[in-house]
């Protein structure tokens, strides 16, 4: 009786569970979304950069940064949600190949800044300033952004559980 494999342990045994699914910790979800980021941003940055002035290169520069600062804050408080953006963010950058989707979305960012009045649909663009730069990047980096974590929730679903927890160890 004493060798029972099938017993329940005691507190004195030396037990070990099965290691917990967690999700990955912030500084290697910092790490990917860092890697994510930059992934994403070669058409954008190759486009951008040929239309811009050097005052809203700067801007362009300074939206980059509350991006990569903004993701850094939300993998620490919404790591599921990051998760979800930082997976899906791999379809979208793959999607650069055949720059499509970026361009579109470049467009109707340049169509919001006509809608604010920054900008007048009859010219051609070229974007001057740090407000025009900061704006037409967050304003692509955004719609950007839910297209991942749409791509990602869609993805989770389709997916099984452990592609997508780390093992705590």
């Amino acid at each position: 009786m004493e060798n029972n494999p099938f017993a329940p342990p005691t507190p004195g045994d030396d037990f070990h569970s099965p290691p917990e699914r967690v999700i990955a910790s912030p500084l290697i979800m910092g790490l990917e979304w860092t890697a994510a980021l930059l992934f994403n941003l070669i058409v954008p940055v190759l486009i951008g950069w040929s239309i811009t002035d050097s005052n809203a290169k700067i801007g362009v520069a300074a939206a980059i940064a509350l991006f990569l600062l903004a993701g850094y804050v939300a993998c620490n408080y919404y790591p599921l949600l990051m998760l979800f953006t930082i997976r899906g963010s791999i379809f979208v950058g793959v999607s650069q190949i055949i720059p499509a989707l970026h361009l579109m979305m470049g467009l109707m960012s340049l169509e919001f800044l006509a809608i604010l009045g920054l900008i007048s649909k009859d010219q051609a663009v070229t974007l001057t300033g740090f407000v025009m730069g900061f704006l037409m990047t967050v304003a692509l980096g955004l719609q950007l952004l839910i297209i991942s974590l749409g791509l990602g929730l869609i993805l989770r679903l389709i997916t099984p559980d452990r592609w997508w927890l780390a093992k705590n160890s």
